[in-house]
């Protein structure tokens, strides 16, 4: 990478650092990172979401309203709730620039 790409990319990761939805999701992260069994609701959301986003329209129909349900359990904990808004929020800040990139270059596929 050429040098003026390579500081354009730090100041853009600098940037990134500095968000609102960065710091938030650091706080959040501190906050339950020492927290085994707060942790362990984190990942059984993700893996949850997971599976909910993969489902197929039947398995919806006949899964979607359990782990829906047991999502909402985990999320009673206002600690894995935080942690999810804030990771979330970054993701989709991060997501967003992605889109913007790739959007703006002109690439045939």
């Amino acid at each position: 990478m050429d040098e003026k790409l390579e500081q354009a990319v730090k100041a853009l990761i600098e940037q990134l650092l500095s968000t609102q939805e960065y710091v938030s999701y650091l706080k959040e992260k501190d906050r339950v990172g020492s927290d085994a069994e707060c942790m362990d609701k984190i990942r059984r959301f993700r893996h949850l979401s997971y599976e909910l986003q993969n489902l197929s329209d039947e398995q919806r129909v006949h899964e979607g309203a359990r782990i829906e349900a047991e999502c909402d359990n985990l999320c009673s904990d206002i600690r894995v709730l935080d942690f999810m808004e804030a990771e979330i929020a970054f993701v989709r800040l991060y997501q967003g620039i992605i889109h913007r990139i790739i959007k703006e270059i002109d690439i045939e596929e």
